[in-house]
């Protein structure tokens, strides 16, 4: 599990607002992996850019299945940090599309003020409502 702690590295280097604990986060980053949670690093030539985490959550108001980006973490800017939100939200479309599931939800970020990342999935079919985002992938049933 050495690349979930350089992972959790990048994210440290970041300078979360957040606190956080590098040792529990690779426990839960590993927790996660091992439960099969879409867990992916983003990479430019062979340089660690980036990950992120989704999984199928439960929602207290809708019976309806639901797919979500749970953390994305990039540390790249410009076209490598865009290309790294595209290819990462595709790979989401397609695991959920692997398990039947229709409604995607990725969040942006509170400290991306001016809503870029939800912006960038907007220009890729997403609904946005400021830095929430989602899409459905099929009618519901």
């Amino acid at each position: 599990m050495e690349d979930v702690r350089a992972c959790v590295d990048l994210y440290m280097g970041l300078n979360p607002f957040i606190p956080s604990e590098r040792a529990q986060s690779i426990r839960f980053l590993e927790n996660a992996a091992r439960r099969q949670e879409l867990v992916r690093q983003i990479y430019r030539q062979n340089e660690r850019v980036g990950w992120f985490w989704a999984k199928e959550v439960t929602l207290n108001y809708t019976a309806e299945r639901v797919f979500s980006q749970m953390h994305f973490c990039m540390a790249a800017r410009g076209i490598v940090a865009y290309r790294g939100i595209v290819l990462a939200h595709e790979a989401i479309e397609e695991k959920a599309r692997t398990l039947g599931i229709s409604l995607l939800l990725s969040q942006g970020s509170h400290v991306d003020e001016t809503n870029v990342f939800p912006r960038i999935l907007e220009k890729h079919g997403w609904e946005r409502q400021g830095y929430a985002c989602k899409k459905r992938l099929a009618p519901r049933e």
